[in-house]
């Protein structure tokens, strides 16, 4: 009788130690901005997106965190991280404003840069230009742009922007991709700044009044061929041991076959899916 009680109590601080080392394992919130066909926030019968998929490999990495995805712009995503919530940001740009409040891992993808995104109309009108200077384009009062408030789309669009904001002509507000395609074809703007993928999948799947619009990229000039992506979470104890966690796993899980699939997911076209793997390979697996 003693025996089975003995036992009894045993088993059931075993289970105790158990629930409360699961209760006290640490959160990983993971944001998702409406951000198609990179995240898929709202359309969960589409195939997952680029970073869906690498979150999902994170999660399954990572079992000693517990994890939240939640829906959130990239105002709060960047607010969230700035006041020391465990938010980890998987599509971060690195920018010296941003260290001051983030820490960031391993390089964890590859981006191809932003274009600029016209109907196909004012792309005729220009003369079909393969490359145009934003630096003089946002200082034309003839063309409107709406950029996306808190994101990063590159330090040299990002310098551009800085100093164009006082211009009338450009505005930042708490939009996303595709509520500024709708406005580019309904001629609320006249331009948009967007990784050409992004611009051409909601082309594609958002229902207009008319017939689908033709839209065309036009390189930024001065742009490099790519440039590197992170996960940031907060300059905190909990995002430093965070950071630790991923770069051990990225590490380890970005040469796998899952990952690098992932990573070129929902490229704009099969030379682009390309060159996303060829820089994968010599960009950030050297590294």
């Amino acid at each position: 009788m003693h025996y089975m009680r003995y036992h009894f109590l045993i088993c059931w601080l075993l289970l105790s130690s158990v629930s409360l080392n699961l209760l006290a394992a640490p959160t990983i919130i993971w944001p998702k901005h409406h951000w198609a066909p990179l995240m898929m926030q709202t359309d969960p019968n589409k195939a997952p997106g680029r970073f869906d998929q690498l979150i999902d490999l994170y999660i399954k990495s990572l079992p000693m965190y517990k994890h939240k995805i939640i829906n959130m712009n990239w105002s709060r995503v960047w607010m969230q991280i700035k006041s020391g919530a465990p938010v980890c940001n998987i599509a971060a740009l690195r920018t010296t404003e941003r260290e001051s409040f983030a820490l960031f891992s391993l390089p964890n993808s590859i981006a191809i840069p932003n274009k600029v995104i016209v109907k196909d109309s004012l792309y005729q009108q220009w003369r079909q230009p393969q490359s145009i200077s934003l630096n003089a384009l946002t200082r034309n009062p003839q063309y409107k742009l709406i950029y996306e408030k808190e994101r990063s789309y590159s330090n040299l669009v990002d310098s551009i922007l800085s100093v164009s904001n006082s211009s009338p002509s450009v505005e930042s507000r708490n939009v996303n991709s595709a509520q500024l395609i709708k406005m580019l074809v309904y001629n609320r703007i006249d331009y948009m700044i967007e990784y050409e993928n992004v611009a051409r999948y909601h082309v594609q799947n958002i229902e207009f009044f008319d017939d689908k619009p033709t839209i065309r990229s036009i390189s930024i000039e001065g742009h490099p061929e790519y440039y590197l992506g992170y996960i940031a979470c907060p300059k905190t104890n909990w995002g430093r041991q965070t950071i630790q966690d991923l770069n051990k796993l990225l590490t380890k899980i970005r040469p796998s076959k899952a990952y690098r699939l992932a990573h070129k997911a929902w490229a704009a076209s099969e030379k682009e899916a390309e060159l996303l793997d060829r820089l994968f390979s010599k960009h950030i697996l050297k590294l």
